[in-house]
């Protein structure tokens, strides 16, 4: 997805999004294994904004 729609929301770039569909698509010690490791790395990550993950798992 196209990062230039977060510089508009949030007034600071984010490197990573991490959508989980607000935890129903992802185990919580994956999800936060991942956010961990990117941050490990010096990313600013975020989590499900604005791009929460496709819907496929309805």
């Amino acid at each position: 997805m196209p990062s230039s729609s977060l510089a508009r929301d949030e007034g600071a770039t984010v490197d990573v999004v991490l959508g989980d569909r607000f935890g129903t698509s992802c185990a919580p010690d994956l999800i936060d294994c991942a956010e961990a490791a990117f941050r490990g790395h010096g990313l600013r990550v975020v989590r499900n904004k604005p791009y929460a993950g496709g819907f496929i798992t309805e």
